[in-house]
């Protein structure tokens, strides 16, 4: 009688060299972390970033720090680590499909999630297609989520720490998307056990986090929703700070956050001018905000 199988760490039939991971890489703590443990454990490692903005226009803005580090971050990361990394350019799709959805829902009066969008739509679509483009085995990300092996298959899990689980912007991913995919942080208990991770296999983004400015690619967003409010005030920063920060709320990365704030800003500009309005101003944009009772003080 044939013994089963022997599986790797990631649920596979095949030692850990002969195995290809695609790690999606946005250039933060969670990513590099997934991407340094599985290099550590042996893994054929390729890294994938996606482009999502103007990286040429980020890094000529002084002030679009969290906009123009992400891919070079992840780069570096790649490079220490000795694995080979790709960047896709992806904008207009991202535009198209995540961004022009947003700024309309919510112009609508809706407060719209569109982290699930961007997971649905191009992360868990067309990437997924490129890591097998790529002969990968699988492809890991940074979410924070357990996949679990239930007697139909894959099954999406709430991650170990409910603080940190994101399992509400993943509950679009299908079963045959799952057998692809690998979520291997969703066992830690806290973020802090994410950091020493990081700092145990020398990812080099450890101390990068919440505190940093916040600045879309073109530069126009000058807040920070964690600290120093005076960064911000009246007017559009007002808007664009309560946007971002509800955004931030839901759990959105902090540079995809202030890209999407300001789309909402040009696409609420645009239809004004279309329509013969006056500009939208900061009550007009929290007013749904605050209808839902998220926070967001006048």
């Amino acid at each position: 009688m044939p013994l089963d199988p022997v599986l790797n760490s990631l649920g596979l039939p095949k030692a850990p060299a002969d195995t290809r991971v695609v790690v999606a890489m946005s250039g933060g703590v969670d990513s590099s972390v997934v991407a340094a443990m599985l290099k550590g454990e042996g893994y054929d490692v390729v890294g994938v970033t996606l482009q999502l903005y103007d990286h040429g226009a980020a890094l000529a803005k002084k002030r679009a720090c969290c906009a123009g580090r992400d891919i070079h971050d992840a780069r570096n990361v790649a490079d220490a680590l000795n694995f080979p990394h790709y960047v896709l350019d992806y904008e207009s799709l991202f535009r198209e499909a995540v961004i022009e959805e947003f700024a309309d829902s919510y112009l609508a009066g809706a407060t719209p999630v569109p982290c699930i969008r961007c997971n649905e739509r191009v992360k868990f679509k067309d990437l997924l297609q490129v890591a097998r483009d790529l002969d990968a085995d699988c492809m890991a990300t940074g979410h924070y989520i357990r996949r679990e092996v239930g007697p139909l298959g894959a099954e999406l899990h709430m991650a170990a720490d409910p603080s940190r689980d994101q399992s509400y912007f993943l509950f679009p991913t299908t079963r045959e998307q799952l057998e692809f995919l690998r979520f291997p942080l969703g066992h830690l208990t806290s973020k802090a056990e994410t950091r020493a991770l990081a700092q145990r296999h020398g990812a080099m983004v450890v101390l990068k986090g919440s505190g940093s400015l916040v600045a879309a690619p073109d530069g126009r967003l000058n807040v920070c929703p964690w600290g120093n409010p005076g960064m911000a005030s009246g007017g559009m920063g007002d808007l664009l700070t309560g946007v971002v920060a509800a955004l931030l709320a839901q759990g959105c990365d902090a540079w995809l956050a202030a890209c999407l704030g300001v789309g909402l800003h040009a696409r609420a500009g645009d239809r004004a001018a279309r329509q013969g309005e006056r500009g939208l101003v900061a009550s007009d944009l929290l007013a749904p905000l605050r209808a839902l009772g998220n926070g967001i003080d006048e």
